[in-house]
């Protein structure tokens, strides 16, 4: 209705759209049928919001504002803000792929660039790097409880996928699966 009241050669104020702003302009007008070109200014995405926002607090932390105050003033993990960002060790299979070629060339205390994440963006401090060592029941008794609960779980999960393939029939035609039904 706003493009209606303008007149030839006129510009609108922004408008908002489902997916983000216009600025129309009528170009001519014939009856009830009106020539428009318009300049289109797309709504950010929260992603690429988060992503703004984590290059500037990365860009605060390599220019050597705190890395503690910056936690304290911007994440979004209360957890790990509480404990000034830290996360605990973290093996390299857990690791986003990204990060590791990173990792491998830098040191202690290396702030690295923001990694999108499941649910949002995060900026890993390296606080430590622990040399390779085989684990040990005394020293990683965390770690192998969780390796031990997800073997179990995989194995009763193969379980209730063969009792299924006993009970139905499932025909895939699409010969580039067939990989990942051996």
């Amino acid at each position: 209705t706003a493009v209606l009241n303008l007149g030839a050669g006129s510009f609108s104020k922004p408008l908002r759209g489902d997916r983000g702003y216009h600025i129309v302009r009528v170009l001519s007008r014939r009856g009830k049928k009106v020539e428009l070109a318009h300049i289109f200014f797309e709504r950010p995405s929260p992603e690429a919001a988060a992503m703004r926002i984590a290059m500037a607090v990365y860009d605060s932390a390599r220019s050597g504002v705190e890395f503690t105050e910056l936690v304290k003033k911007y994440s979004a993990d209360s957890a790990s803000a509480a404990k000034n960002g830290d996360v605990g060790w973290i093996s390299e299979e857990a690791l986003p792929k990204e990060m590791l070629a990173i990792i491998d060339s830098v040191g202690e205390g290396t702030v690295l660039p923001p990694v999108p994440e499941r649910n949002g963006v995060a900026i890993y401090r390296i606080k430590t790097i622990s040399p390779p060592r085989r684990l040990s029941p005394e020293k990683d008794m965390d770690i192998l409880r969780r390796f031990a609960k997800q073997w179990k779980m995989n194995k009763r999960l193969e379980a209730i996928i063969d009792e299924l393939k006993e009970k139905f029939y499932v025909e895939i035609r699409d010969k580039r699966l067939e990989p990942f039904l051996k």
